[in-house]
C-alpha cells in the first residue's frame, strides 16, 4: 500500500440562468436573504445540498460543488449522462460509449482517484453498485429524462455518506413534480451520417385524494449504433510510442496493416527462428513469402459501442395524519456487446500440443525432415520427441508453441448484459415546527452477464491433431473430426468439434444491497439562539445499516484457462458479503450575521462512526466554514477526514500467482522493438527497426550492464515479475484527508453569473 496524492488549483467559470435549478443561483438567493432583518428576511425553501444531510435554507455549500442543470442536458441532447458529466473539469473520463476495452458500462471517476472511490447517489441516497469492487455504479441506470440537476462534490464526504465517498460524490437529483404527460424524442448522428443514437422517453405524473397523494411513472428507451475503428482515419492506423535518434519520446505512425499467417506458425527447438507454413499447409517457409497476407489489426473493433437500453422509474407518496409514506422503484436493462480478435491457437493457454510427424498426412517430406532435425539436434531441449525406428524422421513431437489465428471463424463476440432493480420504502414527518424525521429501507440488485464466443477446447484440439496417415483421428471418440491447422481453413465440421458449446463460457455476477437509514433533523429555534441572533443551530442525527452481498459464477474451464480464444478470466467465482453499521451527526452553527465586514459567518461540523464487519470501528469527520464579507462574495474552506473500507473483491477474491514478462531493451539485439519504435517503409513494404541511440547505450551501461554485453540477448534474456493477485482479508481501510479553500463571486449587477476559484489537496493513505 502506498499513499496517493492529487493536488490542483481548479478554476471554474459557470454561467447559469436564474430560472434553472442550479445551486449557484440558490447561493445568490440565500446571500440576499441574509441582508434583511429578521422581520423582513425572505423565506427560502429548504433544500438538501450534496455533502451534508442537513436541509439548508439560508445556508449554502462550504465545499466546491459544481452543478449541471436539466437545461444543459436538454440543450446538448444528451442521451447518456456520462457524456456530460465526464466533460466537467473535476472528472477524469470514466468508462463511456467509446471505452471499447471497458466492461460495457458508464462510470464517473472524480479527480482520477478511481471509479470505486466516487460515490454515486440518486436523490441523495446510495444506488446498488454494479460490481463488488466497492462503489462503481453503471450510470446507464439513471433516467436522463427525469434529471433535475447533477451536483458534483469533490473531496472526502465520508462524514455525510460513509465509505466509498473518499474521492467525492456525484448526486443525481430527479424531478418528482410532474403533472400530466411529457414526451421526449431525440436522435443524433455524426457529420458522416453514422454513430446514430435514438432515444424516446415518456413520463406521466399527477396527484389524487385532494393533493394528499402523488404518483409518477417514467419509461425510457435508447438504441445506439456502432462505429468501428476503421471508420475513422485517426483510428484506422496504428500510433505507437517510439524514440527518435536522440532517445526522445515520439509518436510513430505505423502501417494500418500487419502480417498475419493464416496457417500455423510453430516454434521448433534447435532453430533460432519460428517457422511458418504456407497456405497449403505443406512446406515450411520464411515470413517473406507471406507479405501479401495482411490484416488491419483494428478491423472489427468498436469506436462507439452499440447499446440497447430500457429503463423504468416510478414513485408514489401519500400523506395522512402528518405522516408521508412513499415508495420508489427503478429498473434498467442494458445490452452492450463488444468484440475481440478471432481465437488464437496459443492464447491464453500457451500449452504444448503433440503432433505426428512421420505419418502426418498434411506435411510434406521436407517439412517432416526440418522438424525432425530441429528436435534431434537440440540436445538441451526439453520438448519430447520419439524416433523408435531411428530413421531420422521422428514419429511424434511435442511442439511447445503453435500460433495460429483462426481468421476463418470471424471475430470473437463478447455479449454483455446488465440488469438493475432497486425498491425503496420510507416515511417522514414533522415532530414540531423545528424538528422532523425520516426513515427508509432500500433493497437493490444488479445482475450482469458476460458471454464470449467462440471459445475452443484444447483437449478436443489435441485429440483432433493426432491424425494417422489415412487422415483419421487416432482417437475417434465423440465423433472426432480431424483438424488441419496447417492449412488456411479448418472447415465447419472441425470447427464444430473443437469449440465449446455456445454460452458455455457465460459468467454471471449478482450484487445485492440492503440499506436502512433514519434521520432526525431540525434546529434550536425553539430552545435558544446564539448571541447577536445570526440564526438557530441546525442539527441532524442518524443511523445507517449497509449490507452488500455478491455472488460470481465463472465456469471452471475459464478460471483455469482451459480454452483457446478471448474471454474474461477474472473475477473468479466467489460468494461473500460485507456489513456496516454507522451513526452520524452534523451541525450548522451560524456565528455572525449583519455586522460590519461580516455579512455572514457560519461553521459546519460533521462526524460519523462506522463499525465494519471486517475492519472494525473507524471515525470520519469534517470541519468547514463559510464567510461572506459582502453579500456577493464568499470565502469558503473545509477539512475532511474520509475513509474507504476494502471491497468484497479486495477482501475475498481468489488468490492467484501470475508472472509478467519483462524484456530488457539493453539486452535485446533489436533493443527498440519492445518499445514499439517501428517505422513502416511503404516503398519496400517491410518493417525496419530504428537504430539504438548513443543515449540509450549510455543509460544501459550506467545501470551496471557490462559494455561488452550491450544488446547481448544471451547475457540475460528474460526476467519475470511475480504478481500476487486476489483478495487479502487483513486489509486496513484507506484513509484520506481533503483540504479545500475557495472563493465565490456572484455579482448582483450581472444576473446569472457566478465565478468560483477553488484549491484542493487530497491525500490517500493505505491505498489499495
Amino acid at each position: 500500500m502506498i499513499p496517493r496524492t492529487t493536488s490542483k488549483l481548479q478554476r471554474i467559470i459557470i454561467l447559469s440562468l436564474l430560472n434553472s435549478p442550479s445551486l449557484l443561483a440558490q447561493e445568490q438567493d440565500s446571500s440576499e436573504a441574509n441582508l434583511n432583518s429578521d422581520s423582513e428576511r425572505l423565506v427560502v425553501e429548504e433544500v438538501f445540498v450534496t455533502g451534508s444531510l442537513l436541509p439548508k435554507g439560508d445556508f449554502v455549500s462550504k465545499a466546491p460543488i459544481a452543478t449541471i442543470s436539466s437545461t444543459q442536458f436538454e440543450m446538448s441532447n444528451t442521451t447518456n449522462v456520462e457524456a456530460l458529466v465526464n466533460s466537467m473539469p473535476q472528472v477524469v473520463g470514466g468508462a463511456d460509449r467509446s471505452s471499447t476495452w471497458g466492461s460495457g458500462i458508464a462510470t464517473v471517476n472524480l479527480r482520477g482517484l478511481g471509479e470505486n472511490r466516487s460515490l454515486v447517489l440518486l436523490n441523495g441516497r446510495r444506488f446498488v453498485p454494479t460490481f463488488p469492487d466497492g462503489g462503481t455504479v453503471d450510470l446507464n441506470f439513471v433516467p436522463v429524462g427525469l434529471i433535475d440537476r447533477v451536483e458534483v462534490l469533490t473531496g472526502g464526504a465520508s462524514a455525510a455518506y460513509g465509505s466509498d465517498a473518499l474521492a467525492g460524490v456525484v448526486n443525481f437529483i430527479l424531478r418528482d413534480d410532474f403533472e400530466g404527460w411529457d414526451f421526449n424524442i431525440g436522435s443524433e448522428s455524426s457529420e458522416k451520417g453514422d454513430a446514430e443514437i435514438h432515444n424516446l422517453n415518456v413520463t406521466n405524473g399527477g396527484s389524487f385524494a385532494g393533493g394528499k397523494g402523488r404518483y409518477m411513472i417514467h419509461a425510457d428507451y435508447l438504441e445506439r449504433d456502432p462505429v468501428f475503428w476503421t471508420d475513422r482515419d485517426i483510428s484506422n492506423g496504428i500510433i505507437r510510442d517510439g524514440q527518435d535518434a536522440n532517445g526522445n519520446l515520439i509518436l510513430v505512425e505505423g502501417d494500418p496493416y500487419y502480417w498475419i499467417f493464416p496457417t500455423s506458425n510453430i516454434v521448433i527447438p534447435g532453430y533460432s527462428t519460428q517457422s511458418i507454413f504456407d497456405d497449403a499447409g505443406s512446406d515450411l517457409s520464411m515470413a517473406e513469402t507471406q507479405l501479401d497476407k495482411r490484416k488491419n489489426p483494428n478491423e472489427g473493433f468498436y469506436l462507439q459501442l452499440p447499446q440497447e437500453r430500457i429503463s423504468l422509474k416510478g414513485n408514489f407518496s401519500f400523506e395522512f395524519s402528518g405522516i408521508e409514506v412513499y415508495a420508489d422503484a427503478y429498473y434498467s436493462k442494458s445490452e452492450v456487446p463488444t468484440t475481440n480478435e478471432p481465437p488464437w491457437l496459443g492464447w491464453p493457454t500457451s500449452r504444448s500440443y503433440t503432433v505426428l510427424v512421420e505419418e502426418n498426412p498434411y506435411w510434406s517430406e521436407q517439412t517432416k525432415q526440418i522438424v525432425s532435425e530441429g528436435y534431434i539436434q537440440c540436445g538441451w531441449c526439453n520438448s519430447p520427441w520419439v524416433d523408435e525406428n531411428a530413421n531420422g524422421i521422428v514419429e511424434s513431437v511435442d511442439i511447445p508453441w503453435i500460433f495460429r489465428s483462426f481468421q476463418e471463424l470471424g471475430s470473437t463476440s463478447i455479449d454483455r448484459e446488465f440488469e438493475s432493480t432497486q425498491i425503496e420504502l420510507g416515511a417522514k414527518g414533522d415532530l414540531s415546527d423545528s424538528w422532523g424525521y425520516e426513515i427508509f429501507g432500500q433493497v437493490g440488485k444488479v445482475d450482469s452477464f458476460i458471454d464470449a464466443n467462440p471459445l475452443l477446447n484444447p483437449d478436443r484440439i489435441q485429440q483432433a491433431l493426432l491424425v494417422n496417415a489415412n487422415g483419421e483421428c487416432m482417437d475417434p471418440s465423440d465423433n472426432c473430426v480431424p483438424l488441419n491447422v496447417w492449412g488456411n481453413d479448418i472447415g465447419a465440421e472441425a470447427y464444430d468439434f473443437i469449440r465449446y458449446p455456445e454460452g458455455a463460457g457465460l459468467s454471471s455476477t449478482k450484487t445485492e444491497q440492503i440499506v436502512v437509514m433514519g434521520t432526525l433533523s431540525g434546529n434550536t429555534a425553539d430552545w435558544f439562539s446564539i448571541p447577536g441572533d445570526p440564526g438557530p443551530i441546525g442539527l441532524v442525527f442518524g443511523f445507517e445499516y449497509l449490507q452488500i452481498d455478491s455472488k460470481i459464477k465463472t465456469p471452471r474451464f475459464i478460471e483455469t484457462q482451459m480454452y483457446e480464444g478471448y474471454a474474461e478470466t477474472k473475477p473468479f467465482s466467489l460468494e461473500a458479503g460485507i456489513k456496516r453499521k454507522s451513526i452520524f451527526a452534523e451541525a450548522l452553527i451560524p456565528l455572525v450575521s449583519g455586522r460590519p465586514g461580516i455579512d455572514f459567518l457560519e461553521l459546519e461540523l460533521g462526524f460519523r462512526g462506522a463499525d465494519d464487519q471486517q475492519t472494525g470501528w473507524s471515525n470520519t469527520y469534517k470541519v468547514a466554514f463559510s464567510y461572506y464579507p459582502t453579500i456577493d462574495f464568499q470565502v469558503r474552506g473545509s477539512y475532511n477526514r474520509a475513509m474507504r473500507a476494502p471491497s468484497i473483491t479486495e477482501l475475498y477474491q481468489k488468490r492467484s500467482q501470475e508472472w509478467a514478462g519483462v524484456w530488457d531493451p539493453c539486452l535485446d539485439n533489436n533493443p527498440l522493438k519492445w518499445a514499439g519504435a517501428i517505422a513502416f517503409d511503404s516503398t519496400i513494404e517491410s518493417f525496419s527497426l530504428l537504430e539504438a541511440s548513443p543515449e540509450l547505450a549510455e543509460t544501459c551501461i550506467a545501470t551496471g550492464l557490462p559494455e561488452q554485453n550491450l544488446y547481448d540477448i544471451n547475457y540475460y534474456q528474460y526476467s519475470g515479475i511475480g504478481m500476487d493477485l486476489g483478495g487479502k482479508r487483513d486489509l486496513d481501510p484507506e484513509d484520506s484527508t481533503t483540504l479545500s479553500m475557495g472563493m465565490v463571486w456572484t455579482p448582483e449587477f450581472l444576473d446569472g453569473l457566478s465565478v468560483s476559484i477553488d484549491y484542493f489537496d487530497v491525500e490517500i493513505e493505505n491505498y489499495i
